[in-house]
């Protein structure tokens, strides 16, 4: 077992939590006390949780934050690369091994980015609207007006995205027009700023997510368009459903 980094565990779990989750809401998610969570954040222990509770901790993390990431900063288990480079190199002192391991990083993100582009596309549906709570469903969604693709590293890993037609200019301040197309990265979730699909009483959205202190808000770019905001609890309504977090905009691109 190595050593507990809890500079490097209080950052993950703060990513892991979220910009617009607090951390009594992270609490109830996970099913660990908040002072406990809090001491963590606030690097007042030396001694890193079970992995239980971290299992706990990835099981309801946010922006991709993994088990074994919370694993390595814990001590559980040895970073792959200093691994692969002790097997490799053994006789690398621990000054030189942590700089082959950025080189070797580095190295590895610069091949992602430069080969990304020919990767497999991937096919996804271009919506004409959504009417209910669960965003694209399946191949024989009626509400597919036709297909496209997209390079495999947009969807960031996510199943079931989508494109989207925008129906007016309540977005138009963000230069989203009626017409476009938005990518849809399906969550159930907003970070502070992020343009989110959302529906609400039955009706879809684009709309700019904020939270603060326990009002949710739901801004459009547009004074001529309706914002909507709730408070934490009627959030939680069926009513009032985040379908996905916009990506990126085709602007008056035709597709098809």
């Amino acid at each position: 077992m190595n050593d507990f980094d809890n500079e490097k565990f209080s950052s993950l779990l703060k990513t892991a939590i979220g910009s617009s989750r607090t951390i009594t809401e992270f609490s109830k998610n996970c099913g660990v006390a908040r002072p406990y969570i809090s001491k963590f954040l606030n690097l007042k222990l030396d001694t890193a949780p079970s992995p239980d509770v971290i299992s706990k901790f990835a099981n309801n993390a946010r922006n991709g934050v993994t088990e074994d990431d919370l694993s390595v900063a814990a001590g559980y288990i040895e970073d792959p690369v200093n691994q692969w480079l002790k097997e490799m190199n053994p006789s690398l002192t621990d000054t030189e091994r942590d700089n082959l391991i950025v080189d070797k990083r580095n190295q590895a993100n610069i091949m992602y980015d430069n080969n990304k582009e020919i990767l497999p596309p991937i096919k996804v549906p271009v919506l004409s609207h959504i009417d209910d709570t669960e965003g694209f469903k399946s191949d024989n969604d009626e509400n597919v007006s036709y297909w496209s693709y997209v390079t495999s590293h947009e969807t960031k890993g996510v199943e079931n995205s989508f494109y989207l037609s925008v129906e007016d200019n309540s977005m138009s301040n963000t230069k989203i027009l009626e017409g476009d197309l938005v990518y849809v990265l399906p969550q159930d979730y907003g970070n502070n700023g992020d343009i989110v699909v959302v529906i609400i009483n039955g009706e879809t959205y684009i709309r700019r997510f904020n939270k603060i202190n326990n009002i949710i808000m739901f801004q459009a770019e547009n004074a001529e368009f309706d914002s909507f905001a709730y408070p934490n609890s009627e959030f939680k309504s069926s009513e009032i459903k985040i379908i996905g977090k916009v990506s990126y905009l085709h602007s008056n691109l035709n597709l098809k």
